[in-house]
């Protein structure tokens, strides 16, 4: 189950931020499959915790906590180097 889709993770810190963080494709766009693969990491990582105490894959539904979460985790693996004291 995915948590997050990158159009959240643009609306939550702003497309700027996270399309800087991207490589870009021949025709200069940012390449969202790095994006798409921090998303599923993020959501590897909610679910290994989540199956410690829940059956999985939870029923389908909105779960914000879980995407606020999956955005947070998302984001921290998009920076290659160091973080900000912000993120």
């Amino acid at each position: 189950m995915s948590y997050a889709a990158a159009a959240d993770l643009r609306a939550r810190f702003g497309a700027d931020e996270i399309d800087q963080l991207l490589d870009q494709d021949a025709d200069g766009r940012p390449d969202d499959g790095r994006l798409e693969a921090v998303l599923a990491d993020a959501a590897a990582a909610i679910d290994a915790r989540l199956a410690r105490l829940y059956d999985l894959p939870l029923p389908e539904g909105d779960y914000p906590l879980l995407r606020a979460i999956a955005c947070d985790l998302a984001r921290a693996r998009l920076y290659d180097d160091e973080m900000s004291d912000t993120v």
